[in-house]
C-alpha cells in the first residue's frame, strides 16, 4: 500500500515538472514514477520567453505530450495487469 502513496507523489512531482516546462501535467502523472520523471528531465524547456514561444515549441509540445501519455498508458496497464494476475493462482503441472 505504501508503493501506491509513493506512486502518487512522484506522480505530483512528474506533473509539476511537466507544467514547470510547457507540457500536459495530466498526461504525465501517471508516467512511470521515477521513470517517467527522468524521461521528462531530459526534455527542452518550453516556457514563452518575454511572451514569445519557441521556434517549433508546438510541434516539440506535442511529441513530449504523446510521450507521456504513452508511458502514463504503458504505466497504468502494467499495474493493472499486475494488479489482475497477483488474484490468480498458478495451476499446479500435471493436474
Amino acid at each position: 500500500m505504501i508503493w501506491i502513496l509513493a506512486l502518487v507523489v512522484v506522480g505530483i512531482f512528474n506533473a509539476m515538472l511537466a507544467q514547470r516546462k510547457g507540457y500536459a501535467s495530466y498526461g504525465w502523472f501517471f508516467a512511470a514514477g521515477p521513470i517517467g520523471y527522468l524521461v521528462l528531465a531530459f526534455l527542452p524547456d518550453l516556457t514563452p520567453v518575454m511572451g514569445k514561444e519557441k521556434p517549433g515549441a508546438a510541434s516539440t509540445r506535442a511529441l513530449g505530450n504523446r510521450i507521456g501519455y504513452g508511458i502514463s498508458i504503458f504505466t497504468i496497464i502494467l499495474v493493472l495487469g499486475w494488479w489482475l494476475s497477483k488474484d490468480v493462482q498458478p495451476v499446479a503441472a500435471g493436474l
